[in-house]
């Protein structure tokens, strides 16, 4: 049987591989807000956009919570950020051959969906790798993470776009995919 801080440690590495997932997802859905915009200088480009990214998570989290209470956690976790990397991945190719368009956009962030399995993954392991004593401290550090994202993304994603361009941000949010995926493993 593991000790608490063996415990401990399982649930910070996930904690963290989670966190900068999560930071990537972020600067990807504002880096491509602003990209669209100054692509198709409408407001309308901008809302297929993230009607195009919440909806599916919307309508996938109910069967999202489901396959994570019946199926390995770590994996539903692990191919979800899997499958961001593959979009942005795709994104980055498209983009190198200089043929991004909005539409592409729109299709890849069909892909948030794969928030709809990993945040329930994610909640119910905790559960399972923190005993049951330190459920508030790690709550906390999830909303930290969860409310540090959404303050820092933006600024994040804009000083990128500033700097390097759409291809700078797309390149270090595959990265955060990676990371996160790799914690799992």
């Amino acid at each position: 049987m593991k000790h608490w801080y063996s415990k401990w440690k399982d649930f910070f590495f996930l904690w963290f591989g989670q966190s900068i997932s999560q930071l990537g997802s972020r600067m990807t859905a504002f880096a491509l807000v602003l990209w669209s915009y100054e692509r198709a200088q409408t407001v309308t480009s901008v809302a297929v956009l993230a009607l195009c990214s919440y909806l599916p998570e919307m309508l996938f989290t109910f069967l999202g919570g489901s396959v994570a209470d019946r199926v390995s956690r770590k994996a539903v976790m692990f191919l979800s950020d899997l499958t961001a990397a593959l979009g942005t991945l795709t994104l980055l190719l498209v983009m190198r051959a200089d043929a991004l368009d909005v539409w592409h956009l729109y299709a890849t962030n069909l892909l948030g969906m794969t928030n709809a399995f990993q945040s329930p993954a994610s909640n119910a392991a905790l559960s399972q790798i923190v005993p049951p004593r330190h459920y508030s401290r790690a709550s906390g550090m999830q909303s930290f993470s969860t409310a540090a994202n959404t303050l820092v993304c933006p600024a994040l994603a804009s000083a990128v776009m500033a700097f390097g361009g759409l291809e700078w941000v797309l390149l270090i949010v595959l990265t955060s995919f990676l990371v996160g995926a790799g914690m799992l493993l």
